[in-house]
This record gives C-alpha cells, structure tokens and sequence, in this order.
C-alpha cells in the first residue's frame, strides 16, 4: 500500500500483509502489530511487511508490537 498522508490519532494497524507500507508523510501516535512465529527473536520470525516512512511531523509515535506467544516470559535472558 502506498499512502501520501497517514494521521494516526492512537491508531492501531495489524500488518499482516507481507507487502510493505509506504507512506509520504506521517504525523500522530500508532501502534503497528506484527504476528511472529518461533520465539520472535530473529528478523524472519516475523510475517508482516516492512512500513516505510519517508517524512514525519517530529511530535510523532510509532510503537511496534507483537504478542508473548512462543515466549518464555519468565526467562529474564530470553526477554532481553
């Protein structure tokens, strides 16, 4: 997808497409979700597409996300 604005106010994207996100200009406070497979620690772990940004208003948020699952959250070393 490509997109010349995106204005997220606490906007929330689920990338589950393999195809990358581009956008022109971005400005506000979103979150991006990404599935992962394994333990998440590796690049190919995860199966959603790249987003690319090419300008940003500078009070702007991306939080990156996934979930715990495969993960041992009681191992302090495989959190880090």
């Amino acid at each position: 997808s490509s997109l010349n604005t995106f204005d997220g106010d606490k906007g929330f994207i689920h990338q589950k497409s393999d195809k990358k996100i581009s956008i022109g200009f971005y400005k506000g406070d979103t979150t991006v979700f990404y599935e992962h497979k394994n333990q998440g620690t590796e690049a190919g772990d995860y199966t959603g597409g790249n987003i690319e940004i090419k300008k940003a208003d500078g009070a702007s948020l991306i939080t990156v996300l996934t979930d715990n699952k495969n993960i041992d959250t009681t191992n302090a070393e495989t959190l880090n």
